[in-house]
């Protein structure tokens, strides 16, 4: 949208060089014109106050920083003020207002700069996220602790978002760098400095992984088969398939553990003692897991029992269902595991 603000009729010459005093400084030295004396601005452009017009155009689609970034590398270029006599360095002819964009220049080529201004400001527009010069005010502040998920993580989850602005705090302030997204290991927390509609997006994101994850049970038999059927049997229906398995009639616990974890912990051991002497060990890696079925992979389940049995495998875990691991020995020994989801 195109306003224009100041015409040039030489009534309105004042106003003008207030305008351009405004976002310019002063060198602070006046000079007369002398005929005779060789051009004090060299090859600079020189133009008097009732050559240049100012207009302001507030845009419709793009963020005004976004059109500013772009057109300082097309139509931008500065020229000396030329008033009764009076020097001034030479301001930039594009100039942020508010979220207006300020057009200092001739009315021929203050009309290219609106041109190019009717081609980009468009819906639809791609707004470049880094190159424009956005102020303070653009961007909204966002701090996030998580519950559930380690920093380490998030760092690694949030670096599609992670960039950088470059920012003014105002005219007398240089710009400087900002990182959108700052994860901070001492507060223990995320730090989010972006545009509104980025934040939300962030938000968004944090909320849906920023869980509780999944907790199973596992339980653990070491089971032998024995001809004893006196023998402390397991479960009747483990039993009767282990009987499937090998012909025995009758089986033995020996031991079980138990322990409860998270699906996504590293790594889980259970040391079990038999007959409060010998002791085995179960150590389990977890994989995968899917939640819609609830089934645990494992990249690695080792049982050691010294001078009895020693023996590894991968395997795919399914809620409530007996799985045997493997068996050895003379009198063959079971190691036997079944899972139960928590909470859900």
């Amino acid at each position: 949208m195109f306003t224009p603000v100041l015409t040039t009729r030489a009534p309105l010459r004042l106003l003008a060089l207030a305008l351009f005093l405004a976002f310019s400084s002063l060198d602070g030295a006046r000079a007369q014109d002398a005929p005779n004396e060789t051009n004090p601005w060299g090859d600079q452009l020189v133009f008097g106050s009732d050559e240049v017009s100012v207009s302001l155009y507030s845009p419709d689609y793009v963020h005004v920083s976004d059109l500013f970034g772009s057109l300082q590398r097309v139509h931008g270029r500065s020229f000396f003020l030329r008033e009764n006599g009076l020097s001034q360095v030479p301001p930039s002819n594009l100039q942020i207002v508010g979220d207006g964009l300020l057009i200092y220049d001739t009315p021929t080529y203050s009309a290219k700069i609106l041109a190019t201004l009717e081609t980009i400001d468009v819906p639809g527009a791609k707004q470049p996220r880094s190159n424009g010069m956005l102020s303070v005010s653009d961007l909204e502040l966002y701090e996030f602790a998580p519950r559930h998920v380690p920093l380490s993580a998030l760092r690694h989850a949030l670096a599609p978002f992670s960039h950088h602005y470059t920012v003014t705090a105002g005219s007398q302030t240089p710009p400087i760098n900002v990182s959108t997204v700052t994860v901070s290991e001492d507060l223990g927390m995320v730090v989010v400095r972006d545009r509104p509609q980025t934040v939300e997006e962030i938000k968004s994101f944090l909320d849906r992984i920023d869980v509780p994850s999944p907790h199973v049970t596992l339980t653990c038999m070491v089971i032998q088969a024995t001809h004893d059927p006196q023998a402390e049997a397991p479960p009747v229906e483990l039993t009767r398939h282990l009987s499937q398995l090998l012909p025995y009639e009758h089986f033995e616990m020996l031991t079980m553990g138990l322990v409860t974890s998270s699906v996504k912990a590293d790594e889980l051991e259970m040391n079990m003692q038999v007959d409060g002497q010998a002791s085995c060990t179960l150590e389990l890696r977890p994989e995968a897991y899917d939640a819609s079925t609830g089934q645990l992979t494992l990249s690695r389940a080792e049982f050691s029992f010294p001078g009895r049995a020693n023996f590894g495998t991968q395997i795919t875990l399914t809620p409530d269902e007996y799985m045997v691991l493997g068996a050895a020995g003379p009198r063959p020994i079971f190691v036997v595991l079944r899972m139960a989801r928590r909470g859900q």
